[in-house]
């Protein structure tokens, strides 16, 4: 399933909506559609867990920045809370709870993560 760049923009915002329902846009970019919506404007200004600021960065590849960049369907790379989350620094009954519900997101959409490194992810098609 081909998706279309309007339906990616949508994950991502989508993503960054859980993000902060569970207190986790910190530190945080999402690599999609060739920019990058960010907790920060590149200038050390910083949004963290703010639903009314989004700070996009144009013209950015997340293979500047990192390896293992999946289909470029969308990329992330996270410290803080969703670092913490994703490499089990949780309890597990947290984790089954708030990392299911990100997997489910991702569903919607006929995808699925993988960790590149402990700090990023690539989405990929189921």
């Amino acid at each position: 399933m081909k998706l279309t760049h309007k339906r990616i923009e949508e994950l991502a915002y989508e993503i960054k909506k859980f993000l902060i329902k569970h207190e986790m846009w910190i530190d945080v970019r999402i690599y999609f559609n060739g920019k990058a919506l960010s907790t920060d404007d590149g200038n050390n200004n910083y949004a963290y867990n703010d639903s009314n600021v989004d700070y996009i960065i144009e013209d950015v590849k997340p293979n500047d920045y990192f390896e293992y960049v999946g289909d470029n369907i969308l990329c992330m790379s996270f410290e803080g809370p969703f670092y913490e989350l994703l490499n089990g620094y949780v309890p597990y009954s947290y984790y089954d709870k708030v990392e299911g519900e990100f997997r489910n997101i991702l569903s919607k959409y006929g995808l699925y993560y993988e960790l590149g490194h402990p700090w990023n992810l690539s989405v990929v098609i189921s």
